[in-house]
């Protein structure tokens, strides 16, 4: 093999290893309550790599006053803290790849807020009671994981307990032959927040599927409508 193949060869297995090299993060935690005081016995995770948020942290600690330190092993994809105390709504933390580079160490300050609670009544255009229908907050960037949901009862009513302040998605899932709905929603302070639907029924298609020739019904098969 020739120099200029085996330099070649080495400069495309270092490019290969510097791709799938990792990175550490570290990241010093400090928790506060909304008045800034020092906030003891809140319990931090921290995920990436192997260990995305959603499933079990790559490292986590209970405070027994209100700083701690944990880092992890990043091969790709966000880093996500979580901070979380009985009583109190979660504070959660992304990093993403621009934010991250070849090391990282980050030292947020995590206020934690008494827990927000939302509540309010779906209904359908008529002003009736939609029941069953499952009502979904999801952290917005909090890559698709479901943080807190409620059903509604017989008078179209939810309400949903121990929520952080922070932005979400809300997810409105109802049963056949409603629409659902979703909208972005702030919950920017403590307290109760309201937040009711109007659902409108969605449009139906129905007919047989028959053979073109013989004109005889066909079962299993799909139909798909685009638009």
């Amino acid at each position: 093999m020739k120099l200029k193949q085996v330099a070649a060869l080495l400069a495309g297995l270092l490019l290969m290893t510097a791709a799938r090299a990792g990175t550490w993060v570290d990241v010093y935690v400090t928790v506060k309550d909304g008045d800034g005081f020092s906030l003891s016995g809140a319990t931090a995770k921290l995920y990436g790599g192997s260990s995305p948020y959603g499933g079990m942290p790559y490292d986590s600690e209970t405070m027994w006053w209100d700083t701690c330190y944990l880092s992890c092993y990043r091969s790709a994809g966000p880093v996500v803290l979580t901070v979380e105390k009985e009583g109190f709504g979660a504070w959660r933390g992304r990093w993403g790849e621009s934010e991250i580079g070849d090391y990282a160490f980050f030292e947020p300050v995590c206020v934690l807020h008494p827990a927000c609670a939302v509540t309010g009544r779906v209904e359908n255009v008529a002003g009736e009671p939609v029941s069953n229908v499952v009502v979904r907050l999801d952290w917005i960037v909090g890559d698709g994981v479901v943080e807190h949901q409620g059903i509604t009862d017989a008078d179209g009513r939810y309400t949903i307990d121990g929520i952080g302040v922070g932005g979400y998605s809300m997810i409105v899932l109802p049963p056949p032959p409603y629409t659902g709905t979703n909208a972005a929603v702030t919950l920017d302070a403590p307290g109760t927040n309201g937040y009711s639907f109007a659902l409108a029924e969605g449009a139906a298609i129905r007919g047989t599927v028959t053979g073109w020739s013989s004109g005889d019904p066909l079962s299993n098969v799909t139909v798909q409508v685009n638009g």
